[in-house]
């Protein structure tokens, strides 16, 4: 994805900034918008026009997540971060508190499925051993 903007980026330099930016406000994802052109400057080293650089260099959790996902790139852990790390970034990618606590019903509704799918997995596992005590009280 971050190459897919780099070559949008090359390949546009007609693109009307001005516009991207009302976009991305309109959509309140003006800081989702600048954490992936703080990578595509910092990872692929795309120049981006003064306004846009300093626009972005004004919203510091922007840079702060866009560093976390560089660093997570680049460390190669081998896993994915845990739902607790992907809930508080897509939190700090909120602009709003409005979005934020929409957000967190959703993440909720989404943590509680899975919680929900995991015990009913453990308890159909139990199922065969419980069968085999009452079998074996008998």
């Amino acid at each position: 994805m971050i190459c897919d903007i780099a070559r949008l980026i090359h390949c546009r330099s007609e693109l009307d900034w001005k516009q991207v930016i009302n976009y991305a406000n309109s959509l309140r994802r003006i800081r989702t918008l600048f954490v992936g052109l703080f990578l595509v400057q910092n990872i692929l080293g795309v120049k981006l026009p003064q306004e846009i650089y300093e626009k972005m260099q004004k919203d510091e959790v922007a840079k702060s997540l866009s560093e976390q996902v560089q660093k997570r790139l680049f460390q190669n852990q081998g896993c994915d971060p845990g739902i607790l790390e992907k809930t508080f970034f897509n939190l700090k990618l909120r602009e709003t508190l409005q979005d934020k606590a929409r957000y967190t019903r959703f993440s909720s509704t989404k943590v509680l499925e899975q919680f929900n799918n995991k015990a009913h997995s453990f308890i159909s596992g139990l199922k065969p051993i419980t069968q085999k005590l009452i079998n074996y009280r008998k």
